[in-house]
């Protein structure tokens, strides 16, 4: 078995223990030398008690004074680490994410830290990297967020305009008043995704588990978008599957997950869902015959906005597949991509 890494090569207090132990024998002997050294060069007469006692005050005294000097000089070490530690404290909170403390070049002998304040000053340093890549991503966030509302807003107002026109006919009024329609639905369902996983994000646990038929779940998604597609084909091959978790939140993955799989697909081709179940969990594969994922693209679709094909823009928002990353990491799922381009995507998801 392979032993753990020690934390510390030397804990703080075990080391200032011994540098305070270190400094006042080195005080004793420093102030010894002295007063024997003193006593040899300038003092030549009989050795009394009196002056036996005027050389323990001196010796004394020197001790005390350079063990003040050499634990002071102790203490400052350690202070400045602090100072140091406190100083990018500071500057992170001012939003200087690009703050670093340079960490103490000392071997460590094995040991993970050299001490508990090295442990600080790496763990600062963490901070900033964490808070600098939120940071990123908060700007990313909002930038997409102002890009997605802004072409259906755009269009919205366009449309507007055009309405306000005379001369339209039945018609093209409304064939404009549709194509408003849809624009306010892209809206409104960017926004929905938003609050969702805003929610999902401040949801630390499940609160509501019962049992639930995942098979009837997602034979109830199924009928449930088949209706947007009158024509589609499913391959339904789902076994009973028993689970103990919340049904709206994994209900909301079969939608999302069926929904991918139409808008990448053909009207006219099949969905294969298959199911297995067993003693240590279940799985449900959704299988489609549509256009497949590149390879450099198969590691981005979990991210927010993400979205493989452009032609696909004005369907969706790129915030589904985040969704159920979210709620899989939320009830202890996971899912996992197989796709080949021009063949087809494979989403299986585990519990």
């Amino acid at each position: 078995m392979k032993n753990q890494q020690k934390k510390y090569r030397l804990r703080l207090r075990k080391y200032s223990a011994a540098t305070s132990a270190i400094a006042i024998t080195a005080s004793c002997l420093i102030s010894l030398l002295i007063s024997v050294f003193v006593i040899h060069m300038f003092y030549q007469a009989m050795y009394t008690a009196h002056v036996g006692i005027v050389m323990s005050v001196f010796t004394c005294l020197l001790t005390m004074a350079t063990g003040i000097y050499v634990t002071n000089q102790v203490a400052g070490h350690f202070v400045g680490l602090v100072e140091t530690a406190n100083d990018a404290v500071v500057r992170i909170t001012e939003g200087q994410f690009d703050t670093r403390i340079p960490e103490i070049q000392t071997d460590r002998k094995g040991a993970q830290y050299l001490h508990e304040l090295d442990e600080l000053q790496r763990n600062v340093n963490r901070l900033a990297v964490e808070l600098s890549g939120m940071d990123h991503m908060r700007r990313d966030f909002v930038s997409n967020v102002s890009h997605e509302m802004k072409t259906p807003l755009a269009a919205i107002m366009g449309i507007s305009e055009m309405l306000q026109e005379k001369g339209l006919s039945e018609e093209e009024r409304n064939e404009y008043l549709r194509l408003l329609y849809d624009e306010a639905r892209r809206i409104s369902r960017l926004s929905e995704n938003m609050l969702r996983i805003s929610r999902l994000d401040n949801q630390g646990t499940v609160a509501k588990k019962r049992r639930v038929r995942v098979d009837e779940q997602i034979r109830r998604a199924v009928i449930l978008l088949a209706e947007n597609q009158p024509g589609r084909r499913f391959d339904l091959a789902l076994p009973a599957i028993t689970a103990m978790t919340d049904a709206d939140l994994l209900q909301e993955v079969w939608i999302n997950l069926i929904e991918n799989a139409m808008k990448y697909s053909e009207p006219d081709t099949t969905i294969h869902i298959r199911g297995t179940a067993g003693p240590d969990g279940f799985a449900v594969s959704i299988q489609d015959e549509g256009i497949g994922i590149p390879e450099e693209k198969r590691e981005h679709i979990f991210e927010m906005f993400y979205q493989c094909e452009e032609s696909h823009k004005k369907s969706g928002n790129g915030l589904g597949l985040s969704i159920v990353r979210k709620i899989l990491d939320l009830l202890g799922g996971r899912i996992e991509c197989l796709s080949e381009e021009g063949k087809g995507t494979e989403m299986i998801v585990r519990f």
